[in-house]
C-alpha cells in the first residue's frame, strides 16, 4: 500500500474505533497498539501475493464533531522476507 486512503463516516470516533478493532481481529491480523485517546490503531497483516512478510498498517480516526469522523489508513511493506513487485 503506497498511498494513504481517507474516508469520512457519519459515526462517532468511538463507534468507528470499535468497528475497526472488531474487523481487524475478525480477519486475524495482529494488533500492535491501540491508542483510543488519540484514535490510532496499529496492526500487522499476514503474508500476501505482494508482500511475503506482510505489512505494518495504521488507522487514524479523527473526530470531526457532530457525530462524524475521518479515517486515514496507511501501510508499508514489512522489510523482512521476500518482496514481489
Amino acid at each position: 500500500m503506497g498511498e494513504s486512503v481517507t474516508r469520512d463516516y457519519s459515526r462517532s470516533r468511538d463507534q468507528v474505533m470499535n468497528a475497526a478493532l472488531q474487523s481487524i481481529r475478525k480477519i486475524g491480523y495482529k494488533i500492535s497498539s491501540i491508542d483510543k485517546a488519540n484514535g490510532l490503531l496499529q496492526f500487522k497483516t499476514q503474508m500476501s501475493w505482494r508482500s511475503w512478510a506482510g505489512q505494518d498498517m495504521s488507522i487514524l480516526i479523527l473526530d470531526n464533531e457532530q457525530g462524524t469522523c475521518s479515517v486515514d489508513i496507511t501501510g508499508t511493506r514489512n522489510a523482512s522476507g521476500v518482496l514481489v513487485v
